[in-house]
């Protein structure tokens, strides 16, 4: 999910882009890699800059699956890029991605199926 931020009547991108941000994804997910060890499974699940949780799995270590939450804590300009002008766009959500590289015989698979995403703009402390 993305997402568009209009700053306040008022307000500049300077003035609001070191306020804190919350963002929280609760996601669960089933990876699984049969083959040899260039087979993957891999899944993300958080904020999509720098705030997200990943798991993977390779033909040596066959599957895993798991409820979990990833929150990331940070500013305004953490989570919505765009620079001074704008427009700030942010993002969160889940994804799979398997394969195999070099190529050869394997099998991967995996869902994640994303239950929340909490966007919060808690009060600065202070």
């Amino acid at each position: 999910m993305y997402w568009k931020l209009n700053i306040p009547s008022g307000a500049t991108w300077a003035t609001i882009k070191n306020m804190p941000c919350k963002v929280t994804v609760t996601a669960s997910y089933y990876i699984e890699a049969k083959g040899n060890n260039a087979t993957y499974a891999d899944v993300y699940w958080g904020q999509y800059h720098t705030g997200y949780g990943y798991a993977s799995v390779n033909g040596t270590s066959p599957h895993e699956s798991a409820l979990t939450t990833k929150t990331f804590y940070g500013t305004v300009g953490d989570v919505f890029s765009g620079g001074s002008v704008g427009p700030h766009y942010g993002g969160a959500g889940a994804q799979v991605d398997t394969g195999q590289y070099p190529a050869g015989a394997g099998q991967a698979s995996g869902a994640i199926v994303c239950y929340s995403v909490v966007l919060t703009f808690p009060q600065a402390s202070g």
